[in-house]
Order: structure tokens, then C-alpha cells, then sequence
């Protein structure tokens, strides 16, 4: 029990010690807090962006099987006209 009593008296005497390492350890915590919501952020542009970067190219491939789909049909429909020509 006197052991215990000692070790308290000895801890009080490091308490000066305590709360600057303890205060130390709040600025270090609020920091990497700091830094993990700037790291949230950059990533969630990143991500816009690279939605964004998709949906763009969905576009343009849709753009471009569009026109190809229209190429097709009137190619086909020349041919149509051809044979009807020769046909006659």
C-alpha cells in the first residue's frame, strides 16, 4: 500500500510532463485528422473526375456507333438501289 502511495506522489511529480505529452498527442491527433479530410477530399474529386473522364467516352462511343449505324443503313440502301437498278 506505501509502494502505491509513493508511486502516486512520484506520478504527481511528472504531471507537468504528463500534460505537455498529453497535449502534445491532441495536436498530433487533430493533425492527422486534418490530414485524412484533405486526403477524403482528393479522392472524391479524383473520383468526379474520373466519372466524369466515362461518362464522356460512353458518349462519344455512342456518338460514333451511331454514325456507323447510319453509314450501315444507307450503304444498305444503296445496294437496295443498285440491284433494283440492275434488276430492270
Amino acid at each position: 500500500m506505501s509502494e502505491d502511495l509513493q508511486f502516486l506522489f512520484k506520478l504527481k511529480g511528472h504531471m507537468d510532463l504528463m500534460i505537455y505529452v498529453t497535449i502534445l498527442g491532441l495536436i498530433l491527433f487533430f493533425i492527422d485528422v486534418v490530414l485524412i479530410t484533405m486526403e477524403v477530399r482528393s479522392h472524391k474529386k479524383e473520383k468526379e473526375r474520373l466519372e466524369h473522364e466515362i461518362n464522356s467516352l460512353k458518349a462519344k462511343m455512342f456518338d460514333l456507333q451511331s454514325v456507323s449505324g447510319t453509314q450501315r443503313t444507307a450503304n444498305t440502301a444503296v445496294e437496295g438501289k443498285k440491284e433494283e437498278e440492275t434488276d430492270q
